[in-house]
């Protein structure tokens, strides 16, 4: 099973990636998390969940409650049916929201 994410792909099993602190990982794959761990299917991906949740886990830097969540985004089916945005969806909304932002104070320091 793979994700898209603003780094890439994100596949289930064991990656190095998923060692690193949640503040750096986190960020920039939940919701290829979420999107990922949604669509899978018990008996076809329950090792790769188990052994990608497993190293989340096995982190010197682990944090349990986020690695609860994910598994919930795999198990739930409440969670499963909740729809991530695209992120290029996303970025280009908060992008357009910041421009506008900016236009607007730059006008109003020149007033």
């Amino acid at each position: 099973m793979t994700g898209t994410a603003f780094h890439g792909k994100v596949i289930l099993g064991f990656d190095t990636e998923w060692l690193k602190p949640p503040s750096e990982m986190f960020p920039a794959y939940w919701c290829a998390f979420h999107r990922t761990l949604s669509v899978t299917d018990p008996s076809r991906d329950k090792y790769r969940v188990m052994i990608f949740l497993s190293t989340l886990a096995y982190s010197v830097n682990a944090n349990f409650d986020l690695i609860q969540i994910l598994l919930s985004f795999a198990t739930v089916p409440e969670f499963r049916h909740i729809t991530v945005p695209d992120y290029d969806r996303f970025l280009e909304v908060c992008i357009n929201i910041l421009v506008h932002f900016f236009l607007y104070e730059c006008l109003r320091v020149a007033v």
